[in-house]
């Protein structure tokens, strides 16, 4: 006959703990959901000089009972249908009540789609478009609920390009290195430069013509150092000729021309920078990212940035020369 062990109370006390444990992870009847509260989500980039502003409005969703990709498909699970929205320049205090728009259609997938609310700062409507360098102040209120959601940005001012094309000439040419030089938009944080070039092609047998536009992003998150008159930088030749000879291919009979190139610089305050930088893809072995939000209250997104063309500039002999002779591009027969 075996006799019963003597348990220690040390042993007693940890038998006590298992059990209570084992219990507590065996339960899955646990509530994971918060008592529901509504959380307005907002997304606008103010753009000075635009006549129509556009700011997304509307909220988030959680249910515990329902897939989500089912709840998504509801329109009442997204949208906002009692609250008022309003844009105030900080420096004058006028408010606006911004309009909300049905007209613009969503792109099928995974939320619903059948109606698609944008509020609108329109010219025509509220005779006011954004100004550079000034508060703005945005606000969603919700009547029903007393709750209010909100967020600040200051607009930015606009740049000055310099190089590589000057506004009273709009000959673009490269040496071995060529600048971007700026003098920066009041509150800008960082800029990105495109250049689109329109390329005529025929061949000289068949005598077709085509015309392909190529764009080359030559400069992406050009940090601005704060408070300076002037930013520059300074990009390969080769980048540009290495463009060229990924895009065309070398046919003898075929040749080329560079109709005209046009730029466009992009600007974003500090915020919009923000943003962009903590929703990049994750490309290390750690997936997890950082949520970023300007919204109080609330979440999304409040910022600016300014866009600007400079249109029908030409290449300079000296950059076709150079095209013609360089070992990258001389068999993709470009002519002056």
């Amino acid at each position: 006959m075996l006799k019963s062990k003597k348990l220690s109370p040390i042993q007693v006390i940890l038998g006590f703990l298992m059990v209570l444990i084992f219990q507590v992870s065996c339960k899955n009847d646990i509530d994971i959901n918060a008592d529901w509260k509504e959380t307005v989500v907002i997304y606008g980039i103010l753009e000075p000089g635009l006549k129509q502003q556009k700011i997304r409005v509307s909220k988030a969703f959680q249910n515990g009972k329902t897939s989500a990709l089912v709840v998504a498909q509801v329109s009442d699970s997204l949208f906002l249908d009692t609250v008022n929205v309003t844009l105030t320049n900080v420096k004058t205090g006028k408010e606006y009540k911004l309009i909300p728009q049905f007209n613009e259609p969503k792109e099928p997938g995974i939320f619903a789609n059948d109606k698609n609310p944008i509020y609108v700062l329109d010219s025509n409507v509220h005779g006011y478009v954004i100004e550079p360098d000034v508060e703005y102040e945005i606000e969603v209120r919700n009547p029903k609920t007393g709750s209010r959601t909100y967020s600040k940005t200051r607009s930015m001012g606009y740049a000055n390009l310099s190089a590589p094309v000057i506004a009273d000439n709009s000959i673009f040419n490269i040496g071995q290195n060529f600048p971007f030089i700026l003098s920066p938009g009041k509150n800008s944080y960082s800029y990105d430069g495109k250049m689109d070039l329109t390329i005529k092609e025929w061949n000289t047998i068949t005598k077709d013509t085509t015309e392909q536009l190529v764009r080359w992003n030559y400069l992406t998150d050009f940090i601005i150092n704060q408070g300076s008159n002037a930013a520059i930088t300074r990009i390969p030749r080769t980048s540009f000729l290495q463009l060229l000879s990924s895009v065309f291919e070398k046919d003898k009979d075929m040749h080329r021309r560079i109709e005209r190139i046009d730029f466009v610089t992009f600007g974003g305050n500090q915020q919009l920078y923000d943003f962009i930088s903590v929703n990049e893809p994750a490309i290390g072995i750690v997936q997890k990212q950082t949520e970023y939000s300007n919204i109080v209250n609330g979440y999304g997104l409040f910022a600016s940035r300014t866009e600007q063309w400079f249109y029908n500039c030409v290449p300079h002999n000296g950059l076709i020369g150079v095209i013609r002779s360089d070992s990258e591009t001389k068999d993709l027969n470009f002519e002056f």
